[in-house]
């Protein structure tokens, strides 16, 4: 199922006036900016109360006989709507999961904390979102906190007469951060085939680096491979990230930097020998 977002801001990111007031927004959306299009393509909609008692005050509904779909955990007083409108409570996910079994095939998500939990959820596949040209200052924001970066892929950006911008997006990857574990140079743990050649004496480059991490290693650096650990990466952190990419407070926890081994010195090392505790199976795998 596809899960989509269509909404107007302020230039400066805001949904909505402190007091929920939208009198900043065109009258009555504005000129024509592809939302019937948009919305022929829809087969139901996914609001939260709050989006879903301030739309009752339009002059007309805007979802025409499309299934409206309002997360509540408390009783709703529906006899007002003026459409298909129904109550659900659940995680994102589980919203999802019903809608699917119903054969909804694609959702529209509309209202701020609606649209921030399905994005933390990872469950939003596209963006459409049209700047007005005005600034408020403050306001309800239409992004919030996330566990980690959401990459975006530019799809296209479209100007009108009136001063509307309107960029869409499509969700491309969910970027984890390093975990306070990884900062406090506590072992990552490899994805295991990945380990297993890497014990077999298989030396990768940069990409497969990227499995054991999400950050790409830039400099020659040596692992050694105990089990599935794999430790000190060593580009400054022992996770193997940029400072800015840290969790944490890393002026007190991050290591002094790891000076990778040059070839010449890998060289004179041979190639598996026993460690300290007569482990015979340590080895230097060198990853360029």
């Amino acid at each position: 199922m596809r899960v989509s977002v269509f909404i107007g801001t302020s230039v400066d990111g805001h949904i909505a006036r402190l007091n929920d007031g939208l009198d900043f927004l065109p009258p009555d959306g504005g000129e024509p900016h592809g939302y019937d299009e948009f919305m022929a393509g829809i087969d139901a909609l996914v609001l939260g109360r709050k989006t879903f008692e301030t739309v009752l005050a339009f002059p007309a509904w805007p979802y025409g006989d499309k299934r409206v779909v309002v997360l509540s955990s408390k009783p709703l007083d529906l006899s007002a709507a003026r459409g298909v409108v129904e109550q659900m409570a659940g995680s994102p996910a589980e919203i999802v999961a019903r809608l699917v079994a119903d054969g909804v095939r694609h959702v529209y998500v509309d209202g701020g904390v609606t649209i921030q939990g399905f994005l933390r959820a990872g469950l939003v596949q596209r963006l459409i979102i049209t700047r007005v040209p005005v600034l408020i200052g403050e306001g309800i924001p239409l992004f919030g906190a996330l566990p980690h970066d959401i990459r975006l892929r530019h799809i296209a950006t479209q100007s009108y007469a009136s001063g509307l911008v309107k960029t869409e997006y499509e969700v491309v990857a969910h970027h984890r951060k390093c975990s306070s574990a990884s900062t406090r140079g506590e072992p990552m743990k490899a994805n295991q085939n990945l380990a297993l050649a890497l014990l077999g004496g298989i030396s990768i480059g940069s990409a497969g680096a990227q499995v054991i991490h999400d950050h790409p290693i830039k400099t020659p650096t040596v692992y050694f491979i105990l089990g599935v650990s794999v430790t000190y990466p060593g580009s400054g952190y022992p996770c193997g990230c940029h400072g800015a990419e840290q969790s944490g407070d890393q002026g007190k926890s991050a290591r002094k930097p790891h000076r990778p081994q040059r070839p010449a010195d890998i060289a004179r090392r041979p190639a598996s020998r026993p460690n300290r505790a007569g482990n015979p199976h340590r080895k230097a795998v060198v990853v360029a």
